[in-house]
């Protein structure tokens, strides 16, 4: 039993310090890599781990070796390089109803694939799941060399962690779903479901040099907070921590319908009130009517 938890140890500490490597190795996209004693700097192992850990991230097409050019006498410092444009993972936005986004990113985070499909014929959860895997394959066939890791979810709820559910949609479609086991089972990929406050401000984070501490304010067909607090993402014991949608803020004497009392935040700053309160009335085409709204906004 001892030799076991010993076994279960060290795996999980090489883990760990493959992925502080690869970690490192993304972010740093001004860089034209770095060298082992860079990454055994600024990940705090050794030289003979990071080498070891190199090689092994080699051999199976991780990372690629660059030599440096340099004009000095010696030997010449070769650069670790991650090759983040054969590993991307798939992206589903489900934030609007009747909307469906498909992006495709590169483990950068940069942007390969992107568009938005009308699904609002689609009625079921599992439809637009099955839907989306079709539109996927299209796209996957017209890059063959991407090697694909996983699916990330945003929606605009909260992915209860106790239940593995979503709860407090405004896309009532999700209400109660077990998403991440619909999407992993169509994809055949592991898969992440966040609210897209969260996934924004984790987001942010790393596109600020030393950021610690964020609040991230979101608004479409709801409205959420995402908190990065002391460089973690602040969830809550069930994944609650940045839920505001029906905190009494608004208006007093506007009902809603949610969750049976008045004045909610959701009722006041989701996209579909807004335009309902900029044209006079509720709109059938919500984001074509955001999108004239903040055109008419600019020209202000």
């Amino acid at each position: 039993m001892e030799k076991t938890m010993e076994s279960l140890d060290v795996m999980d500490i090489k883990q760990h310090n493959v992925k502080s490597i690869v970690n490192v190795l993304r972010f740093s996209a001004g860089e034209s890599g770095l060298t082992k004693r860079d990454i055994a700097d600024r990940t705090a192992l050794s030289f003979a781990t990071v080498s070891n850990l190199c090689n092994e991230l080699l051999e199976r097409g991780i990372v690629e070796i660059v030599k440096k050019n340099s004009m000095s006498v010696g030997r010449t410092p070769s650069t670790v390089n991650l090759a983040y444009n054969r590993f991307c993972t798939v992206c589903l936005n489900l934030q609007m109803k009747g909307v469906l986004g498909i992006a495709v990113l590169n483990i950068r985070n940069e942007i390969v694939f992107h568009q938005k499909y009308d699904i609002s014929g689609l009625d079921a959860p599992e439809e637009v799941i099955d839907y989306a895997r079709k539109r996927f394959d299209e796209i996957a066939r017209e890059n063959s060399n991407h090697v694909y890791i996983g699916v990330g979810v945003a929606v605009s709820g909260i992915f209860d962690l106790a239940t593995q559910t979503l709860v407090n949609c405004a896309v009532k479609m999700y209400e109660g779903v077990p998403l991440k086991a619909i999407v992993e089972k169509a994809f055949q990929l592991p898969g992440y479901v966040d609210n897209e406050a969260n996934l924004c401000a984790l987001s942010l984070k790393h596109t600020i040099a030393e950021c610690r501490n964020l609040v991230y304010l979101h608004i479409s067909e709801g409205v959420g907070v995402g908190i990065i607090c002391e460089g973690s993402l602040l969830r809550g014991h069930h994944g609650y921590g940045g839920e505001v949608a029906h905190t009494p803020l608004g208006n007093p004497r506007k009902y809603c319908s949610e969750c049976g009392a008045y004045g909610c935040i959701e009722n006041e700053l989701a996209i579909p009130d807004i335009v309902a309160e900029y044209w006079g009335e509720e709109q059938e085409d919500v984001l074509g009517a955001w999108n004239q709204l903040v055109a008419d906004a600019k020209k202000e």
